[in-house]
């Protein structure tokens, strides 16, 4: 899933610029982080090998993948608000939110197949906007 968001980006980049194009990447971006929620929480609940006793797939995943992944979708709200606005504090925002998203990564490095697309992608939505002085 990770490396067909990248060859929609791609054709994305390539495409004749238009006003909507920050607006693809970003929902490329919020695709990513959904799809390695989902497959994650799958995971964690159809997991049939031994666990502790008392230990579900659904508190596993809680405190395993959860934070980093609310972190990291957290950064990209706030990249979001940066790559979508042209004030003077855009690019703060936007880089906040990809050092959010890259710091949910080293919380759950399992998920940075997922999050290191949406962050490249948030960067992608934020590049070649007009900014104000």
């Amino acid at each position: 899933m990770s490396g067909l968001l990248l060859l929609v980006g791609l054709g994305t980049s390539l495409a004749r610029p238009w006003s909507g194009r920050s607006a693809v990447y970003l929902v490329l971006a919020a695709l990513s982080l959904v799809w390695i929620g989902c497959w994650t929480f799958y995971a964690a609940i159809a997991y049939t090998g031994p666990r502790p006793v008392g230990e579900g797939g659904q508190g596993l995943w809680v405190a395993t993948v959860l934070p980093g992944l609310a972190l990291s979708a957290l950064g990209l709200l706030v990249g979001a608000v940066g790559a979508l606005t042209s004030r003077r504090w855009s690019p703060l925002a936007l880089w906040a939110g990809v050092s959010m998203m890259l710091l949910g990564t080293t919380l759950q490095p399992g998920i940075g197949v997922a999050t290191l697309v949406s962050s490249g992608m948030l960067v992608a939505a934020g590049a070649g906007r007009r900014r104000a002085l």
